[in-house]
């Protein structure tokens, strides 16, 4: 999240109340699978298995320029009415 550093301890709060606000409406209406948190970037690793060989890399994704906060998978429906 860009500048979270920067924002106050209310302010950062206030952003997490928002998210998990969120949660709330996305339960009720029956799409939250799951969802989870992951581990600091101090305590993850990536492992890559290639070539009969494994990588170990330091970090959850270490192409990311942002720490990621956790994952959440949504079930939704596609809609077949087009928008004319």
């Amino acid at each position: 999240m860009k500048n979270w550093e920067k924002k106050s301890p209310s302010e950062q709060n206030a952003m997490i109340d928002q998210c998990f606000a969120y949660d709330e409406v996305i339960k009720k209406n029956g799409n939250w699978v799951s969802g989870e948190g992951l581990q600091g970037p101090n305590t993850a690793a990536t492992l890559r298995y290639q070539d009969g060989m494994v990588s170990l890399t330091d970090g959850p994704y270490a192409e990311t320029k942002e720490l990621l906060g956790g994952l959440l998978i949504l079930e939704a429906e596609i809609s077949t009415t087009s928008f004319n």
